[in-house]
């Protein structure tokens, strides 16, 4: 992706991360180990707000057994190995029914019709035990769904060809000195006032190298207000991210490193990150013509220095990305010449972008989710010290 052109949705997951801080120190002490095993693999790659919301309302029919012990097999291969077999019917016990899978270790994991998790083996003494609800589990098995079965999340009809008008080709977008000052303002479809407001200032620094390769780095710092998720705060995080120039004009996102701040209710929060793109980092969704669409398949891993350690974690998201139309756009900042884009993920949500034509800069971003709205607005912009 072109480096000035995503810096929004990228730093705005300082927010999201804060506000799972300040959720997981106000927890009960209740929890299962299982459970909380679920929660940190939410910490390390946590879905968008689309996944997450269609995660937590799945049912047992959405994610069913398959799916659950899928994941199981995946994440805990030395309990739940390779060749197992499904019990050909349910399992009626003390009034329940049960959807088993049974593995060559002596080891059985079940499901109950009512949602409850179980499992039995020498891990649990030999003694049937509950392990939470298939409800704990669904946004973990959505997040992974990728790694557990990577052929259901192959991309389809990738573009090829040179960089079309909307964006600025890779020789111009990562020119040492290029500077853009963005502030923009939130709004939801539930709130009568702005939600937040936040600015990105992004400056090309020039050659550097990322995870021993080449590349040209760029600073952003964000500062801003939110209460996005229902907690209001402050957030003020600078990312370090690097890319490369790659054929056609094109951008190819390598990865970055975070460092940022997210206070509120008199609490404060120190983030450290880094992220490894590790496929999906070109932005050839800019080498579409108007009224052209495919699937791209992007996988990073992400480390977590603070301030609870985890990873490296890989997690992987498939997007349909369409390019809408070309139209005229008047927002706060001002009317644009804009491409609009519109970015479908695996749970139907979906966000529409327009970008400044020959820029790649959004003046608009809008994200539906069922019935609720989000809407990001450009109040000012400039690109080194001029107009966009």
């Amino acid at each position: 992706m072109n480096i000035l052109e995503n810096s929004h949705a990228r730093l705005k997951g300082i927010a999201f991360a804060g506000t799972v801080m300040l959720s997981a120190c106000g927890g009960g002490g209740d929890v299962s180990g299982a459970r909380e095993s679920v929660q940190q693999i939410s910490r390390m790659h946590p879905l968008s707000l689309a996944e997450r919301k269609t995660a937590q309302a799945l049912t047992v029919n959405e994610v069913d057994a398959k799916a659950l012990f899928d994941w199981a097999e995946y994440k805990y291969p030395n309990l739940f190995p390779k060749g197992a077999r499904n019990l050909p019917d349910p399992i009626a016990y003390e009034g329940s029914v049960y959807t088993v899978r049974a593995y060559p270790n002596d080891t059985f994991l079940g499901l109950r019709q009512d949602g409850a998790v179980f499992g039995l083996g020498p891990f649990t003494g030999n003694a049937l035990q509950q392990f939470g609800r298939l409800a704990d589990y669904a946004e973990a098995v959505v997040a992974e769904r990728c790694q557990v079965s990577p052929a259901s999340c192959a991309p389809t009809n990738e573009p090829t060809g040179p960089v079309n008008e909307c964006t600025m080709p890779a020789s111009t977008a990562l020119m040492p000195g290029n500077r853009a000052i963005l502030t923009y303002v939130s709004y939801t479809t539930s709130a009568a006032s702005p939600t937040g407001e936040y600015t990105l200032d992004g400056t090309v620094i020039g050659n550097a190298s990322f995870e021993g390769r080449s590349a040209v780095r760029l600073d952003t710092v964000m500062r801003g207000t939110s209460d996005d998720f229902g907690v209001s705060g402050m957030v003020e995080s600078t990312t370090k991210s690097y890319s490369q120039a790659a054929p056609n004009g094109l951008t190819l996102e390598l990865g970055g490193e975070t460092e940022g701040t997210f206070s509120a209710g008199g609490q404060s929060f120190q983030v450290r990150s880094k992220y490894v793109v590790t496929a999906g980092g070109l932005n050839n969704e800019f080498s579409l013509q108007l009224g052209q669409s495919f699937s791209k398949l992007v996988t990073m891993t992400s480390t977590t220095q603070a301030p609870f350690p985890s990873g490296p974690d890989t997690g992987t998201s498939t997007e349909t990305i369409t390019f809408e139309a070309r139209e005229s756009v008047s927002v706060l900042a001002g009317t644009f010449n804009t491409c609009r884009y519109r970015i479908t993920d695996a749970s139907g949500g979906s966000t529409v972008t327009w970008y400044v034509v020959g820029r790649g800069i959004p003046v608009r971003t809008r994200t539906t989710i069922g019935s609720q709205v989000e809407t990001n607005e450009l109040k000012s912009g400039t690109f080194n010290g001029g107009p966009l």
